[in-house]
């Protein structure tokens, strides 16, 4: 017995060390829920059963995201929704537009930088992220009403 609960243990760590796949879709529905740092590389879905829907309904211990090699020109309304977990993300380099209440209420979230492509950020896309004591806006976007609101 206390060997398969350790092999239970030792599978379960292994499941949620960093995952690196194309799209959400590569990944088997016990490394999502198990997935603490996930890096995507593809083109990005934003519609239906999206990459970002299972991000945020099936991923909920995650941590950190790194996007920064997929193609994705658009992050969607509510996509990282109450993410309290939710440490660390690396937006697209191409990305232009972030969605409204985007990333709202990622309390966790320290650092953030917004990539010089990106022209748009929706209406309360970081609002209540409390947690964020860095944020770099490298372009000029233009910035939806209370979209950085409740930030220290």
């Amino acid at each position: 017995m206390k060997i398969r609960l350790t092999l239970t243990a030792f599978a379960l760590s292994l499941l949620s060390m960093a995952q690196t796949v194309e799209r959400m879709d590569r990944l088997q529905p016990e490394q999502k829920a198990a997935a603490e740092r996930i890096t995507l590389t593809g083109r990005l879905s934003v519609e239906g059963n999206s990459d970002f829907r299972q991000l945020r309904d099936l991923c909920w211990q995650l941590r950190e995201v790194n996007l920064a090699d997929a193609d994705c020109p658009l992050i969607p309304d509510n996509a990282f929704h109450s993410r309290s977990r939710l440490e660390s993300v690396v937006l697209p380099r191409n990305l232009r537009s972030i969605g409204s209440q985007a990333f709202y209420a990622c309390r966790s979230l320290r650092t953030l930088v917004l990539p010089a492509a990106v022209e748009q950020v929706g209406s309360g896309a970081f609002s209540a992220c409390c947690g964020v004591e860095e944020l770099t806006i490298e372009g000029r976007p233009e910035l939806g009403e209370f979209a950085f609101a409740g930030l220290r």
